[in-house]
């Protein structure tokens, strides 16, 4: 069984080195299922030096998934992100085996060439259905981030 939700898809742009967009995937309202945080970087200058690169998954405090120095360090055998799918841009969170210990708040924290950037969302997991929010706040006045977001209807 699926269902249908609304979720916004940030597009963050910083310094005009990155950008990143994110969304919600389709996910499941029975637990225990998987969920995917869809997020993607776009540099301003292709191809994407890795070397340059750092990706970091948080969830309550603690790191899920890194990438940082050409490597990929997993703490939780839970949460998935792709080496190769991560060269070309493709930074999204992959949770399997929900449980109701995986609602929270989770925190995407992306580093490109000096330039730090931040997508956040919070998974709340309810008895009959999982629902995914975007928590990514709007620029301030003076501040060297824009963000550009819009909202899309996921129907199943």
């Amino acid at each position: 069984m699926t269902m249908s939700c609304a979720v916004p898809i940030p597009r963050l742009l910083l310094c005009a080195a990155f950008l990143i967009s994110a969304d919600a995937a389709r996910i499941s309202s029975l637990l225990p299922h998987h969920i995917l945080m869809n997020t993607s970087i776009i540099v301003d200058n292709p191809p994407m030096k890795m070397d340059h690169l750092s990706v970091r998954w948080e969830h309550k405090g603690r790191t899920l998934v890194e990438y940082k120095d050409g490597n990929m360090t997993f703490y939780s055998p839970f949460a998935v992100m792709s080496l190769e799918q991560l060269k070309q841009g493709n930074i999204s969170l992959v949770l399997t085996n929900l449980t109701l210990n995986d609602a929270g708040n989770y925190t995407c924290l992306v580093q490109y060439i000096g330039v730090e950037q931040t997508a956040a969302y919070h998974l709340i997991i309810e008895r009959n259905r999982i629902r995914l929010l975007n928590l990514t706040p709007p620029p301030q006045k003076g501040d060297k981030t824009w963000i550009m977001a819009r909202w899309a209807r996921s129907t199943c």
